[in-house]
């Protein structure tokens, strides 16, 4: 996963592994509050793209708290 991208494959592709390194989750985290950023504060008619980027964030950084317990 590279920092920057947004595309929610990227975040599903993350999920499947989960002994992934701390860098990696802290770009995902810092993809992640910018997808939110996005949604919040940006009137677009992309907005059902970005909220569903969002949505798949957050699934894999549950995910990603469910494999480290």
């Amino acid at each position: 996963v590279k920092c920057g991208q947004t595309d929610p494959s990227a975040a599903k592709h993350h999920s499947e592994g989960c002994g992934q390194s701390g860098g990696d989750q802290l770009c995902l985290v810092q993809v992640g509050i910018f997808s939110t950023h996005l949604v919040l504060f940006s009137i677009s008619p992309k907005l059902p793209d970005y909220l569903s980027r969002t949505l798949a964030w957050v699934h894999a950084h549950q995910h990603e708290r469910d494999c480290m317990a």
